[in-house]
């Protein structure tokens, strides 16, 4: 699972660095920034979606899943902020 988690990881640093260069007036720390806290996002939404299909317990699952989806859906915002 790690190993898969990376590999995403690694594919949504390049979507980010494609986005970033359309994004003027910001420093270079800026962007490296706003890049790891994107990676944060995908680790969040990897982990809370793991989290989720271990979970028996219903009420918890569905935690897990709220937490995945809320991740991914603070990242996609964000991009969106910044094109």
């Amino acid at each position: 699972m790690y190993k898969e988690s990376v590999t995403r990881h690694t594919t949504s640093e390049k979507t980010f660095n494609q986005e970033v260069v359309k994004v003027a007036n910001l420093s270079e720390l800026e962007l490296q920034n706003l890049r790891h806290l994107m990676g944060g996002y995908d680790v969040t939404h990897c982990k809370m979606k793991e989290y989720a299909e271990c979970a028996t317990d219903t009420q918890v699952k569905q935690f897990f899943e709220k937490g995945a989806k809320s991740a991914m859906q603070n990242k996609q915002q964000l991009m969106e902020f910044l094109r």
